[in-house]
This record gives structure tokens, sequence and C-alpha cells, in this order.
């Protein structure tokens, strides 16, 4: 089922936006604009060029961001931090402009709450998109929100040829064996990565017979550049190892993945959809490790990697239409 999007939104002149090194939300708001018809305004020239790259059917702007102007021609701004309805609403005040309105559009299912309710994102927010009922099941939402389903992946999907190209040549360095994705979080107020204590040992204990792609998230970058840096140099050493920093699609990469590993990222709801084996390092348990296994180090995962975890293909279909109904 393709995605209906542009009905929702026909009482508002949308626009959406992006401000700051923030390109993995690219994956987030360039589909949603795709499929709403509206353009993306970026401000930051790395993001500029990595929406071009990989989202080229999308109107992605180059500007210098100016409220007033955006004013002027729209009256609702779609954004995927849950800080900017605010900071930019308290501006809009200030000048006396009071018809702009904000659409909060997550950039992932998250798990964000479970211990801490400051953590959710949906919270405050003038109107929310929820994939499914999972999302809108976490709060209690006023009559704010559009069910909008999976539409990154009918995004993916429209375009998987192109897509499907671009990681064949991302992976190409990479030997034709099973390959195992570690995409762990950054570290929030809420739940910490497991980034830090495991990266080391992920890498010197990888069979030779696997390949191990590890996604870096941005903000592990931005905050702990030296651990990051120093992470991403190891694929210099062994050739079954792929590291990956400023490359924001997920679908078409989780396409090629046989075993996920992970802790709090967004990214194994994601992996619900192709219905393979998860694993998770977290020490906290969220909802989504009834999906997987969740192991207590490294040593016990490689010793599980093999399973198949036939028993939990139900539970894992059934979690990946509870979060993304009704739409794919």
């Amino acid at each position: 089922m393709t995605p209906t999007l542009k009905t929702s939104f026909t009482s508002y002149k949308p626009v959406a936006l992006i401000s700051g090194p923030f390109f993995h939300h690219l994956d987030h708001l360039a589909p949603l604009c795709h499929f709403i018809g509206c353009p993306l305004l970026v401000d930051d020239k790395n993001t500029y060029l990595i929406g071009q790259k990989y989202y080229r059917d999308v109107d992605i702007q180059l500007v210098s961001i100016d409220l007033q102007v955006l004013s002027e021609k729209y009256n609702l701004i779609l954004v995927s931090t849950k800080y900017a309805k605010e900071e930019l609403s308290n501006i809009y005040k200030s000048l006396n402009i009071n018809h702009m309105r904000f659409c909060f559009c997550p950039h992932g299912q998250s798990d964000k709450g479970v211990f801490d309710s400051n953590a959710i994102s949906e919270l405050g927010q003038d109107l929310v998109l929820f994939y499914g009922e999972h999302q809108k099941s976490r709060i209690n939402p006023p009559d704010n929100y559009f069910i909008v389903g999976n539409f990154r992946l009918a995004y993916y999907q429209k375009f998987k040829q192109f897509y499907d190209e671009q990681i064949e040549t991302i992976l190409t360095p990479l030997p034709k064996q099973k390959t195992i994705l570690y995409a762990p979080t950054w570290k929030d107020q809420e739940t910490s990565t497991t980034f830090f204590s495991f990266w080391k040992n992920i890498i010197q204990l990888l069979p030779d017979n696997y390949n191990l792609i590890v996604k870096i998230h941005p903000l592990l970058e931005k905050h702990y550049p030296a651990h990051t840096y120093e992470a991403l140099s190891y694929n210099q050493f062994k050739p079954n190892i792929l590291t990956l920093f400023e490359m924001p699609l997920i679908y078409p990469l989780l396409n090629k993945i046989d075993v996920y590993l992970g802790d709090y990222s967004a990214i194994g709801y994601d992996f619900l959809y192709f219905n393979r084996p998860l694993f998770f390092l977290g020490n906290k348990k969220v909802p989504l490790y009834d999906c997987g296994i969740q192991v207590s180090s490294v040593e016990e995962f490689y010793q599980k990697i093999e399973e198949t975890q036939d028993h939990l293909s139900g539970k894992r279909i059934e979690e990946y239409q509870y979060t993304f109904s009704p739409f794919l």
C-alpha cells in the first residue's frame, strides 16, 4: 500500500527544515517531502551535498534560513528534532507572527521514554506523525496526529534499483559472505550507548567468515570524536570490516544485512521488516528486545550468531505490523 500523505496536508502549505549538520535526518524528512510534494530546506553544505547524492527526486535547497520569509510562503514547518518547535515558535512570537505551526516527524521508531518520560519527543508538538499504533500508545495524544505508516520503506521500494546500486557500490570491498550490522545509538540522558564498551571486542573477535559493518551514529562523532575516529580507522586492518558514517540510507543497507547487533537504536525496528536475527547488547531491556536475543557480552553474541531465531519470527512480524501499520 502506497502512502497517501499528500491528502493529509491539504489544509497546510508545508516546508521541511534541517538546520545544522544533521544529515541523518535526511532519510526521514526527504521521503516525507517526496510523498507530500514540498521542499526540504537545509543550511549546512555537507547535509545538502549528501541529500543531492542520495535523494535526487526531492527538492532540497541550500539556503540561509530566514524565518520571516518562510512565514510569508508557508504555514507549516516539518522538523525531525523535538526542540525545534519550542525554539522556533518563540522566535515567531517575538516577531508577532502567529500563524506558523510545526509538525514533528520522528527520526525512527524510538523506545525513548521507557525509562524517562521526558525523553518522549512527541510531547508538546503542534502536530505529530506516528508510524503506527506503537508510537501512538506511548502517550495519550490529543487530536493533533496523523498515522502515516512506513513511508520510508515505501520510498525505498519506489526507487529500489537506484538505492540497491548505491549500496552495492559501498559494500564492494567486502567479501561475499554473511554480514553483521552493528548500529549502536549515541549516549543520551536515558540510555547509554554500548559503543565505548564493546566496539574493540566486536572487531577483534569477528570470525573470518563474517563481514562486519559498523554504522556510527552521527552524534557519537560530534560529542566523542577521538573514540569514533579510532573505531573508524579499523576498517583498514581487516578486509571484512567496513565502517560507515556519512551515509544516511537505512532500508537499502538493511536489505543486505544478515544479522543485526544493536542496543537502543531505532534501526532495530526498521530491521523487523526483513524478519532476520536480531541481537542486543544493552543491559536495560526495552520492548524491541522481545524480538531478538539480548546478550551480555561480545563472546556470547558470537557463540549464538548461528541461531536462526525461527521461534521469534512470528513475534517480529507482529511487532512490525504494530509499529508501522497501516502501510507496508
